[in-house]
């Protein structure tokens, strides 16, 4: 793996680690601190993770998570609670 490689899988996991869809440009800062890397401008200048102004999703692992869904749920509501909850 390359360097770049390696700053980018020490971001995402860290922010895959805090268990939100979301993440502000606060923990951005809060989370390049903990791991000592620098800001990820790849991260923050990407449309596709743009949220609105100062917040973005994580659109490389939650728009590709591989979600089990099981078979004979009573109901619908149940089956995306438990998609949600991932």
């Amino acid at each position: 793996m390359t360097k770049r490689a390696e700053i980018r899988e020490k971001f995402i996991n860290a922010v895959v680690a805090l268990g939100k869809p979301t993440v502000t440009t606060d923990e951005i800062k809060e989370i390049c601190s903990k791991v000592d890397i620098a800001h990820p401008y790849w991260f923050t200048n990407d449309d596709a993770n743009r949220v609105k102004r100062g917040v973005y999703k994580d659109s490389y692992l939650w728009d590709n998570r591989c979600v089990e869904v099981t078979r004979g749920s009573r109901r619908t509501e149940d089956t995306i609670q438990k998609i949600v909850m991932l």
